[in-house]
């Protein structure tokens, strides 16, 4: 399966570069998540895609996007996310700029999303807040089709 060997040559990659005399860091990876939510104010649901960029110190930068099922009436939410990592938890936040047509009402509200990272980071499961009064929760998986990890690589060189 492709996206598979993607994810392995990385992490091969990886593990190879570790045996050159260098000192080998990941700036950062994306991983996208996917998967349901539930609003539970409203007792509606939807899909929710979380793409996630983990620095090296731990803050999150990345992009959610909530979308409602057909016939859950409209649930929009969708923007560039700040936040941190700490071990297993994850806490950001984001005010909305949904850019579909339908989501216009959601313009300005301001989510915040905290959960918890298991299954080795596969799993991001937790609640979601938003200051117009509503609340959620979600259960998210890793979707390795989008999943990139990006190496530096800085070389110690002797001049002898």
């Amino acid at each position: 399966m492709r996206l598979r060997a993607d994810a392995t040559r990385c992490l091969s990659l990886s593990a190879v570069l570790l045996l050159l005399p260098a000192i080998v860091t990941f700036a950062n990876q994306t991983i996208t998540y996917y998967g349901p939510f539930t609003n539970t104010t409203f007792n509606s649901q939807g899909n929710v895609t979380i793409d996630l960029n983990i620095e090296t110190d731990n803050s999150l930068s990345g992009y959610i996007n909530f979308t409602g099922a057909p016939g859950e009436g409209t649930i929009c939410g969708a923007g560039d996310i700040t936040g941190s990592k700490k071990e297993n938890s994850i806490e950001f936040s984001f005010t909305s700029r949904d850019p579909d047509p339908g989501c216009g009402f959601d313009w300005e509200s301001h989510f915040t999303v905290t959960g918890t990272l298991s299954e080795g980071e596969r799993i991001f499961e937790g609640n979601y807040f938003i200051d117009n009064g509503q609340q959620g929760i979600f259960r998210v998986m890793r979707h390795l089709k989008n999943y990139r990890c990006h190496l530096r690589l800085e070389l110690n060189s002797r001049v002898g």
